[in-house]
């Protein structure tokens, strides 16, 4: 069976793991589903995101509806109603959890420069953190060598640091440009066949 197949209100299974709060089967469909098959519309016009809000009152928690947030689901789709998922957040009878999903629905305005915050969108591999801990990381280091070094009597200390900056770009280096061990989907094994393993 396909895992983008649809029933006769075009609903996916992404729809029905949100809106009957399945979190174990949303998680399992998300590592599968494709970016571009994420906002796919019923015959209601709802994507996942606004069955995730309409399921939110029995689990009273934002928990899937932010992870398809971070998966890269668009928050701006209307429905037949001309209403977003953020709209729907209005009728929840929890007021709580209404609140939460409000706050992760707000467009995301803040800057995710230097991950000061983690905004609720799917993040793209980024220079930012790198290229800012080397400027950080060389200024102090020259601040050092220009101003202090010169006017330490004790030689054995300016050594022992300058050994643990070299050290610590060496690791740094290795750790910026090897693999981090992302999980990827293996091109020849079907998602049932996964479900059973």
């Amino acid at each position: 069976m396909d895992i983008y197949a649809v029933d006769n209100r075009n609903s996916t299974p992404l729809h029905w793991a949100c809106f009957s709060n399945s979190e174990v089967a949303l998680v399992y469909l998300l590592g599968w589903y494709d970016k571009d098959k994420l906002n796919m519309q019923d015959c209601d016009k709802y994507t996942p995101l606004h069955m995730a809000v309409k399921g939110a009152d029995q689990l009273k928690s934002g928990r899937p509806l932010r992870a398809l947030l971070m998966k890269g689901a668009k928050r701006d789709i209307r429905d037949n109603n001309n209403q977003t998922p953020y709209d729907l957040a209005d009728d929840l009878n929890h007021r709580a959890t209404a609140r939460e999903l409000k706050e992760a629905l707000a467009s995301d305005t803040s800057c995710n420069c230097l991950m000061l915050k983690t905004s609720l969108k799917k993040t793209e591999k980024s220079m930012e953190m790198p290229i800012a801990f080397m400027i950080f990381f060389d200024t102090i280091f020259g601040i050092l060598m220009l101003f202090l070094f010169p006017r330490w009597r004790n030689t054995w200390s300016v050594y022992m640091i300058c050994i643990s900056g070299l050290i610590t770009m060496v690791f740094w280096f290795k750790t910026q440009f090897s693999d981090p061990g992302f999980m990827k989907k293996p091109k020849d094994v079907d998602f049932l066949v996964s479900l059973m393993i």
